[in-house]
């Protein structure tokens, strides 16, 4: 088989049957509605672009915290689809490669499953899906170092956590929940975006 083109996910490269591709989009953000939420985007993206990468350092991993740094780093990455513009791909790749700085990022987890000792959690699952759709979205941006930056952060920060847990047959493993959702959906995402870049 082929391998496929990025993006792939959410939206195709190029047109298929039955699929929403990236011209797609850029014809329907012209008019309406959509054209009105894409602006909010592009409103959103330009002024964080001004603003410092987010950092957790001594705070805890909240939800709140966890999901407004997926979101900047989801709408950059859309942005960067969508007009073909590095400079949103950089905004994203800079929020992405501060999540595997051990000084700025000690640890994805939110402290409270820490201290349960959980080797992955609901917020590893967050960033999986963030990263994952934004690998996939600004890859033809990106040279193949920033790629495997990315790769290898991802290996080190997320997956090799969450293979731990699953070894573990942690609690939230054995169990139906939103954490199933979260973590095990978000690393799906991952997994497919990464492809035959991670083993």
């Amino acid at each position: 088989d082929a391998k496929l083109e990025h993006p792939y996910l959410l939206v195709s490269a190029k047109p298929a049957a039955g699929l929403r591709s990236v011209e797609d989009v850029r014809r329907d953000i012209q008019h309406g509605r959509s054209a009105e939420l894409w602006q909010a985007i592009v409103d959103k993206v330009n002024k964080e672009t001004q603003e410092p990468v987010i950092v957790a350092r001594q705070r805890n991993r909240t939800y709140s915290l966890v999901a407004t740094t997926c979101n900047r780093i989801k709408d950059a990455a859309l942005l960067a689809l969508i007009t073909g513009e590095r400079r949103y791909a950089d905004a994203a790749l800079a929020q992405i490669e501060v999540l595997f700085d051990e000084r700025e990022w000690p640890d994805w987890a939110d402290k409270a499953h820490l201290n349960a000792g959980l080797n992955s959690d609901l917020r590893h699952g967050q960033f999986a899906r963030a990263v994952g759709l934004a690998y996939d979205w600004i890859y033809p941006l990106l040279g193949p170092d920033e790629r495997a930056r990315i790769v290898a952060g991802v290996d080190r920060c997320a997956i090799q956590r969450f293979k731990a847990s699953v070894a573990a047959e942690e609690t939230w493993i054995r169990r139906q929940s939103n954490w199933k959702t979260s973590v095990v959906g978000g690393f799906a995402i991952l997994g497919m975006a990464l492809g035959d870049d991670h083993p």
